[in-house]
């Protein structure tokens, strides 16, 4: 059975799907916001960097202006199991996105686009998973690929890989259990506390930054939500794992500059017309 094509139109405005600590932006407007984790540039149509991927950086990404026809994959650096000098040197390459992996990667992505609307919140994290473990392999195939940085070598598996994905699936399926922490995680996945710290020191966090980094993105984007406008904001830090409101008040402002409160004002408040 012939597979339908199903292309965005790229006529529509940028549109965010979020997949626990991963969001695919669709249409991004460029120069994207400078953050702290890895941009891949997923096209779709094939007309985007020639058919091309390419993973930027907040150091590496291009100035260039107006939409882009495809999609974003924003991954933390930390979430990415591959050794982080192997990723920077693919940075600004384009990479054949035709054929095995790559064609997996990109039908994932189109398949999202075409899914979105009937999503649900708990398949974020899950997807999210999947989309991380294409893009770990795509990625890694690059690197081996000739002509790539290591030369055709092949990359060493990292035997810890699937444990660390596996640890961090659990955490997103987790963040509203106020008793998650390294103890219930380390408990969950029969593995010593001190070699739970080990893994995520290897990533350069800590398992309690980790946790607390993405209760308060899920915190931040419900406080961005005009549908959740009801909610207190004690109850929005109550559904995400803060047991003590003012904690989440100080962790929320070290983060984004602003107290939870002021900052939903900001986001939600209608802007005047010039």
């Amino acid at each position: 059975m012939m597979r339908a094509q199903r292309w965005v139109d790229f006529r529509d405005l940028e549109r965010r799907i979020t997949l626990g600590p991963i969001q695919v932006v669709i249409n991004p407007r460029l120069p994207l916001e400078a953050d702290d984790g890895y941009q891949i540039l997923v096209p779709l149509t094939g007309r985007m960097c020639g058919g091309q991927v390419v993973v930027h950086d907040a150091v590496t990404r291009g100035g260039a202006a107006g939409l882009l026809e495809g999609a974003v994959a924003r991954v933390p650096k930390a979430l990415l199991p591959l050794p982080q000098e192997l990723v920077e040197r693919l940075l600004g390459r384009g990479l054949p996105d035709t054929g095995g992996v790559g064609a997996l990667l990109r039908r994932f992505v189109a398949d999202l686009v075409d899914e979105q609307e009937t999503l649900r919140p708990a398949d974020g994290p899950r997807l999210g998973m999947v989309l991380l473990d294409l893009l770990t392999a795509f990625l890694a195939v690059a690197a081996e690929a000739p002509g790539g940085p290591d030369g055709g070598t092949v990359v060493p598996p990292d035997p810890r890989a699937e444990l660390i994905l596996r640890i961090r699936a659990y955490i997103q399926e987790h963040l509203p259990d106020p008793e998650l922490g390294p103890r219930s995680v380390a408990a969950a996945h029969h593995i010593s506390v001190s070699y739970l710290h080990r893994l995520f020191q290897d990533a350069g966090t800590t398992v309690a930054a980790w946790i607390r980094g993405l209760r308060l993105d899920r915190a931040r984007r419900d406080l961005t939500d005009p549908v959740l406008l009801d909610l207190p904001v004690y109850a929005i830090a109550g559904r995400w794992g803060f047991v003590n409101p003012a904690d989440f008040s100080r962790a929320f402002r070290a983060r984004y500059g602003l107290p939870p409160k002021e900052f939903r004002l900001k986001a939600v408040s209608p802007r005047p017309v010039a």
